[in-house]
């Protein structure tokens, strides 16, 4: 995906068409995982319901202007169809799991402890994949319980510990067309 021009909020054709929420959320996910400088070009002012929440989702933000700054790498078995670059799948192609993408981030301040941002991606419009990544295959070490957030979880449910958990490995059945699941994990 070149990122050249962040549209989330944005009519997309002269028809004054919109991407969805749910691929305004994912677009924003795979342009914060790249690095990519978070310029909006639309007038703040007009924003349609639920695009500010999104452009505003302090972990997305965090994980987009982190002081590492590397870029995404794709973590996907077998790989991804177009190497490290993020795009979307032709419209016709199905798949039946995520591609994965992840980044190193600046290490937990105080103890130097690893940390990175990862996302499950479908690609796909024509229905839900499976989602799985390992997080050795990330680089952490077999012997450790990596922490993870879901960072597109509701505030409401971090008071129920809903939205997060540890383990070696995050699953989850089923991710929607076009949509996608972002994680902060740390060891």
């Amino acid at each position: 995906m070149p990122q050249d021009m962040l549209v989330v909020g944005m009519p997309i054709d002269r028809n004054l068409t919109s991407l969805t929420r749910i691929q305004w959320k994912t677009h924003f996910s795979l342009w914060s995982i790249s690095a990519a400088p978070l310029w909006i070009g639309v007038d703040m002012t007009s924003l349609p319901s639920g695009a500010l929440e999104i452009l505003s989702n302090p972990g997305v933000v965090a994980v987009d202007q982190d002081p590492a700054g590397h870029a995404a790498t794709c973590f996907s078995p077998g790989g991804c169809p177009h190497g490290n670059a993020v795009r979307y799948a032709e419209r016709s192609q199905s798949s039946t799991a995520a591609q994965v993408f992840a980044r190193n981030l600046a290490p937990v301040p105080h103890t130097g402890k690893k940390r990175m941002a990862a996302v499950l991606f479908n690609p796909s419009e024509l229905g839900p994949v499976a989602g799985h990544v390992d997080f050795n295959t990330l680089g952490f070490e077999t012997s450790v319980d990596v922490e993870y957030t879901d960072l597109w979880a509701p505030p409401a449910h971090a008071k129920y510990g809903l939205g997060k958990g540890h383990g070696k490995s995050y699953s989850t059945a089923a991710i929607g067309p076009l949509d996608c699941v972002m994680l902060l994990l740390e060891e």
